[in-house]
């Protein structure tokens, strides 16, 4: 499996845009798409657990002023295209929203979904009662680009979303977490569910931030093939599937004579943790004898 740095991320985003016309502003529609499929069925599950049977599922979005809140505000208009009950909050002043994020804000709103400014205690105090109903939440906050950490006010959103029992769904990354690193500096999201978009990140994988991932899901988001499988990809992950495709392929009638003789010498005495250890992994292997 391959991962991508902030950095890596940030030249695919850009290529995708110069080199084959795949504009920010449609990555951005897909992510926010794919973070509403996720959240509608982590909402409807939740619900169900809850007895509610079939319903409206309530999600509530916190979103930020950068990129990660425009796919919030995407997300939200797809949820409620499915019937769910949607609340946004957004943090600070949403007059500063900008780019491709404006213009997702702005198709939210003319779409009939409210965003609550969280800059005053009223607007915590709803958004606290309307998190305590909801079936699921989404993280919106930040994205791969944050460093260092969370500011008070994303620190309190994050505060809140940890504080009520409500399954969290993260847009790429539970924000908190340094994509790039998994360092925790400061408050962080604990998620659910992250779907994160176009590649995993080295950040997801790697602790202590991988412990607030949750399920990852990851998606395409319609990058370029080129792109994903492109060779500035530096980093990539072994999983099961990999060293399963590298084995050589067994024989039906194959036997314990057929795969080698394996001598190990560790341990003494009151000291066989090793030696177990080591017979375990060859057995595991596919050591014969």
């Amino acid at each position: 499996m391959r991962l991508a740095t902030p950095d890596e991320m940030r030249q695919m985003d850009r290529a995708a845009a110069e080199r084959y016309g795949v504009s920010g502003l449609v990555l951005m529609e897909n992510e926010g798409a794919a973070v509403a499929r996720a959240a509608f069925r982590v909402a409807v599950g939740a619900g169900r657990c809850r007895g509610l049977g079939a319903h409206e599922p309530r999600v509530c979005i916190f979103a930020g002023r950068g990129n990660n809140g425009g796919d919030g505000f995407v997300a939200a208009r797809h949820l409620a295209g499915c019937g769910a009950r949607v609340g946004v909050y957004v943090l600070g002043d949403p007059s500063r929203v900008a780019g491709d994020a404006r213009v997702n804000l702005d198709a939210m709103l003319k779409s009939g979904i409210r965003a609550v400014s969280l800059s005053d205690e009223a607007a915590w105090t709803l958004a606290r009662a309307d998190l305590a109903k909801a079936d699921a939440a989404i993280d919106a906050i930040l994205g791969t680009g944050a460093r260092g950490a969370p500011s008070p006010e994303a620190a309190r959103a994050t505060s809140l979303m940890n504080e009520l029992p409500v399954p969290v769904v993260a847009v790429d990354i539970p924000s908190g977490v340094d994509a790039g690193t998994g360092a925790m500096p400061g408050a962080c999201v604990v998620a659910h569910t992250t779907v994160t978009l176009a590649l995993a990140k080295t950040g997801l994988l790697t602790y202590p931030g991988a412990a607030c991932v949750g399920r990852l899901i990851i998606d395409g988001i319609g990058m370029p093939a080129a792109l994903v499988e492109s060779s500035a990809i530096q980093t990539s992950l072994i999983t099961p599937d990999d060293v399963r495709a590298a084995l050589p392929a067994r024989w039906p009638d194959a036997h314990k004579g057929d795969f080698g003789r394996l001598l190990i010498v560790a341990g003494s005495a009151g000291m066989s943790g090793a030696a177990s250890l080591a017979a375990m992994g060859a057995l595991r292997s596919g050591a014969g004898l």
